[in-house]
C-alpha cells in the first residue's frame, strides 16, 4: 500500500502519542526520527520495512553519547584523591563496572559517585560539562588519569579553603577571581601595612550547588615559584536567593597574619549582620562600599591639656588623644589651716584635718583662678609692715649718727 508523507507523519504522531517510552517525528527531508524517552535505554528498530526508511534491522536509533567514540579509549581512567586518602579511579570501557557513555557517567555521578569518598560531582549530558569538587572545603582534591585532559581537567591539586596560592599559579588565580579592595593595618611600631583582598567563587547555583565565595588576602607581593602569594581566610561565604549570607558570618579571625614579612599578629574581620551581600553584576566585579579599620600609625606627643574631669590629655601627631594622668580633687575641713609650701603647694596640718578625696568640683583647663585674698586684711598687713620698715630705718639712722659722733671725739 502506498502512503504519502502526510500519512506517515500522522502514523508517527499516533505512535508517539500511544507509546509512552518513545518520541517520534518526521523531518523536513523525509527522515523518520524515533527516540527513547529514557536516556539510559536503547531503542531497537526492526521489521521488513526498516531498511526502506533508512534503518538497518536491529539498529539502535538512539544511543547515549558514546565516550569511547569521543576520543576516550577503552581503559582510560580518571583518578581522584581527596586529601591524603587513597587514589580512587573511574575506568572507561564496556566491561563490568566501567563507564561507556556520558549518560552512564551521569548516572554514576548521581547514584554512584558518593562511593568515591569525599567528592561531589555533576554531569551535564547536554553540554558535556563534568564538575567534581571536594565535599569538604578544607580538603585538597587531586584530579588526574589518562582521561583527565579529554574532560578539560589537568593534573593539579585544588586549593583547600585554608590554603595558599603560590606564585606559579598567580596568573590563573587573578583571572578567576575579582578584586575586593584593600585596607591599611599597622604593625607594632605604627608603620602602615597594605592588605589586598580578592574574592573567588568556588561553587554556584548554576551547577546545582549554592553560590559560595572564598576571601583571599595577599601575603607576599613579590613571591616567586612555589612561594605563597595569597592566602584563603578559610571560610565559605554562602548566599541565598535573596543575596544575603546563609548562614550569617558576622566576623572572621585571621591568626598570625604576616604581610610581606611584617608580622601583624591576629586580625579580626567584622562584617556585621549585613556587611556582605551578593547581587548579580554583569561585569563580574565586587563593589566595595566601605572598608574601615581601628588601627593607627605612630605619632609623637604634640600638646597637653587638662579636661574638666581632671585628666591630663595628650594629643599626638597622628590625631589620637590619650589620657596620660588624672588629677584628684580633694577638700579639707579646715582649708585655711593648711601649711603653705614653696611652689604654690600646701600641706595638711592637724588643724586642717585629713584630705577628703573625691570632693565635688571641676577643673577648668588653660584658665587662671580668680584671687580669693581678703584685700582689706592684706592692706592692713602692708601698712603694719611699712610702719615697721620706717621705724627700723630711723633706728639705723640714729645708730649711724652715734657712730659718727664717736669718731669725731676720737679725732
Amino acid at each position: 500500500m502506498d502512503a504519502t508523507t502526510e500519512d506517515i507523519d500522522d502514523l508517527i504522531t499516533a505512535i508517539a502519542g500511544g507509546t509512552a517510552a518513545v518520541s517520534a517525528n518526521l523531518s523536513a527531508d523525509g527522515r523518520i526520527r524515533i527516540i527513547s524517552d529514557n536516556l539510559l535505554d536503547t531503542l531497537t528498530i526492526g521489521g521488513t520495512a526498516a531498511t526502506e526508511v533508512g534503518f538497518a534491522p536491529g539498529a539502535n536509533v538512539f544511543q547515549p553519547t558514546n565516550l569511547l567514540t569521543q576520543g576516550i579509549s577503552d581503559g582510560d581512567t580518571l583518578t581522584l584523591r581527596v586529601g591524603s586518602g587513597a587514589v580512587q579511579t573511574i575506568t572507561f570501557g564496556t566491561g563490568a563496572g566501567e563507564i561507556p557513555t556520558l549518560t552512564a557517567l551521569q548516572s554514576d555521578a548521581v547514584n554512584g559517585l558518593p562511593k568515591y569518598t569525599g567528592v561531589i560531582s555533576t554531569v551535564n549530558t547536554g553540554t558535556g560539562a563534568v564538575t567534581i569538587t571536594a565535599s569538604s572545603p578544607a580538603d585538597t582534591l587531586e584530579v588526574g588519569g589518562t582521561a583527565a585532559s579529554l574532560f578539560g581537567f589537568y593534573t593539579t591539586t585544588a586549593l583547600p579553603a585554608n590554603g595558599t596560592v603560590i606564585a606559579n599559579d598567580l596568573t590563573a588565580f587573578l583571572d578567576q577571581s575579582i578584586g575586593g579592595g584593600a585596607i591599611t593595618a599597622y604593625d607594632v611600631s605604627g608603620s602602615p601595612v597594605n592588605i589586598q583582598l580578592r574574592w573567588a567563587k568556588v561553587a554556584g547555583a548554576t551547577y546545582g550547588g549554592t553560590d559560595t565565595w572564598n576571601l583571599f588576602y595577599q601575603v607576599n607581593s613579590t613571591a616567586t615559584g612555589t612561594t605563597p602569594a595569597w592566602r584563603n581566610v578559610g571560610v565559605n561565604y554562602a548566599f541565598g536567593a535573596n543575596g544575603q549570607m546563609d548562614p550569617l558570618i558576622a566576623q572572621v579571625t585571621l591568626n598570625n597574619v604576616t604581610i610581606n614579612g611584617i608580622a601583624l599578629g591576629n586580625l579580626q574581620l567584622v562584617h556585621g549582620s549585613g556587611g556582605i551581600t551578593q547581587f548579580s553584576d554583569p561585569n563580574g566585579t565586587a563593589q566595595v562600599n566601605r572598608l574601615s579599620q581601628n588601627g593607627f600609625p605612630a605619632g609623637s606627643l604634640e600638646t597637653v591639656a587638662v579636661s574638666e574631669k581632671g585628666r591630663v590629655v595628650g594629643t599626638y601627631t597622628n590625631g589620637r588623644t590619650i589620657d596620660l594622668a588624672e588629677i584628684t580633687l580633694a577638700n579639707f575641713n579646715g582649708a585655711n589651716a593648711l601649711k603653705r609650701l614653696d611652689g604654690g603647694a600646701f600641706e595638711a596640718t592637724d588643724e586642717s584635718g585629713p584630705a577628703i578625696l573625691g570632693a565635688p568640683g571641676k577643673i577648668v583647663g588653660a584658665s587662671l583662678e580668680g584671687s580669693n585674698t581678703d584685700i582689706a586684711d592684706e592692706f592692713t598687713k602692708l601698712i603694719v609692715t611699712q610702719q615697721a620698715y620706717s621705724a627700723n630705718t630711723r633706728i639705723v639712722t640714729t645708730a649711724n649718727e652715734m657712730v659718727q659722733d664717736l669718731l669725731n671725739m676720737i679725732r
